[in-house]
């Protein structure tokens, strides 16, 4: 899952660069793949920020080792990262409430950040690490949507 989400993402700045560059390119062109992400992160984030694989995400055996406050809070973190992918579609598009989506996603995306930051200070985990870099790649990204 993590080659899919890395894929995606490569395409999802590959098509904001184009869109930034002032390219016209086809309105699915630009939508497709950060929704596809978008979902992605939605539905599946429990498993890809917990390391579970595809085919075992319907064995309970998968999560034996996994706290339940970890699996809410990798919930959490794909509710936030797809609201910034989505705003960052209303906002390309130009669509009303374009920055009041952008504007609740940075929100949420500030307050989890600063929650990983004070649990990766006491307990330095791989999994808040990965957990840190996606929330502050995308709390850029969604930045700079929404000064620009």
């Amino acid at each position: 899952m993590k080659k899919f989400e890395v894929l995606l993402g490569v395409i999802v700045l590959l098509t904001i660069i184009v869109c930034k560059l002032g390219i016209s390119i086809s309105f699915s062109l630009i939508v497709i793949p950060i929704l596809i992400l978008a979902n992605f992160y939605y539905f599946l984030s429990f498993a890809l920020f917990n390391n579970v694989s595809f085919l075992s995400i319907f064995r309970k055996e998968s999560y034996n080792q996994i706290s339940v406050q970890r699996i809410l809070f990798a919930i959490g973190t794909g509710f936030a990262l797809s609201l910034i992918l989505v705003a960052v579609v209303f906002v390309i598009k130009d669509w009303p409430l374009a920055d009041f989506t952008l504007a609740a996603g940075l929100l949420l995306l500030a307050v989890l950040f600063l929650i990983a930051s004070i649990r990766f200070l006491v307990k330095r985990s791989s999994y808040l690490k990965w957990i840190l870099i996606r929330l502050l790649s995308y709390g850029l990204l969604g930045l700079y949507f929404y000064l620009f």
